[in-house]
């Protein structure tokens, strides 16, 4: 009887078991800019990697942008990211042979200068159908500024990963890739005596090329363009330089009509009482939810914040938080009938 209790006091212990599957996905993003071509030997080298593992079975990897579904828009995608399935054999030790591969994995990911990842488990278990959609870890960071909302994301994002419980630590992808935005100089292209419209039209044939002529078929028509080089179009110094022609025998570089700068393409808007919210969602594993809460909120008391800015919690503290609110409701409605109950008893009449 003893021996039973000692061994029922120190076994693990939880609500609903942990449900492992050996299937996994994982989201790697490269840095902006990475062409595709490098984007997948990247994730030809860690297929390969992951098809040497005795553990694997299949691996599928998915590289760049996906289609315009609507499935395909609650994940960014890029030319720069990459999506990789595991699906391990099946065996009774699927969370210790999951976590062995994630690993060696990362001991080989750490490597990619300027890259960020995250593992996600696959498939349904009992606490997915009970649960809500929502990580088990929220936190959202509203601002009435959207720059000061992901400022105070990107600062609090490295410090959330080192918090002992949380894994695969990430942010909304708000913002796509940087971009250079041109911008015709429309005072100096007068002054050569040129149209703003015509210098459009050859900056895009410098980088489209121009429909020449077109091949037709039964059912299909073709165009036929000349253009640049590959290597020469996508070089935008090469672009910029190439000449424009002002004047009889006079030409200038196409460049000194254009102003650059970079941007920031908004790829996502959320709104949280008409400000913006940027949500940092992560798992919990091997500590309570209270303690990786009372870590985290000693990191939010630490931090100095712009003026607006404010955290919401959400996943699965939230959901504790409004159990709690019913519950706190229910006792109060209870305690109110039992006392109408027991004014009635005392008068019948």
């Amino acid at each position: 009887m003893v021996i039973a209790l000692v061994v029922g006091f120190v076994m693990p212990k939880s609500f609903l078991p942990e449900r492992n599957q050996g299937d996994f996905t994982l989201a790697l993003e490269l840095p902006a800019g990475t062409p595709l071509e490098q984007t997948k030997e990247t994730a030809v080298a860690i297929s390969e990697l992951l098809v040497s593992m005795d553990e694997v079975a299949t691996v599928y990897a998915q590289v760049g942008e996906t289609e315009r579904t609507l499935a395909a828009l609650k994940e960014y995608t890029a030319a720069n990211t990459v999506r990789i399935r595991v699906l391990l054999h099946p065996s009774r030790g699927n969370r210790r042979r999951t976590e062995a591969v994630r690993d060696s994995l990362k001991q080989n990911l750490t490597s990619l200068s300027g890259a960020t990842y995250v593992f996600r488990d696959e498939g349904i278990g009992l606490g997915e159908i009970l649960a809500s959609n929502e990580a088990s870890f929220t936190l959202g960071i509203i601002a009435e500024k959207p720059e000061d909302a992901l400022v105070v994301a990107e600062e609090l994002l490295p410090r959330l990963r080192e918090v002992e419980g949380l894994t695969d630590v990430g942010m909304d992808r708000v913002l796509g890739n940087p971009t250079v935005e041109i911008t015709l100089n429309r005072e100096k292209a007068l002054r050569y005596g040129l149209e703003p419209d015509r210098l459009a039209r050859e900056l895009r044939a410098r980088i489209q090329g121009v429909v020449a002529t077109t091949f037709n078929e039964v059912e299909q028509r073709i165009d036929i363009a000349v253009r640049l080089s590959r290597e020469q179009s996508s070089d935008l110094v090469t672009v910029l330089s190439s000449p424009v022609m002002v004047a009889p025998g006079k030409t200038v570089p196409l460049g000194i009509f254009v102003d650059q700068s970079e941007g920031r393409p908004v790829r996502e808007v959320v709104r949280n009482n008409q400000r913006r919210q940027i949500t940092i969602t992560a798992d919990v594993r091997g500590r309570s939810l209270g303690r990786i809460w009372k870590a985290v909120n000693g990191i939010l008391d630490e931090m100095d914040l712009p003026a607006g800015v404010a955290f919401m919690t959400g996943g699965e503290q939230e959901e504790i938080n409004q159990s709690f609110r019913d519950l706190g409701w229910a006792l109060l409605l209870s305690a109110l009938l039992v006392n109408r109950s027991s004014q009635f008893s005392r008068n019948p009449s």
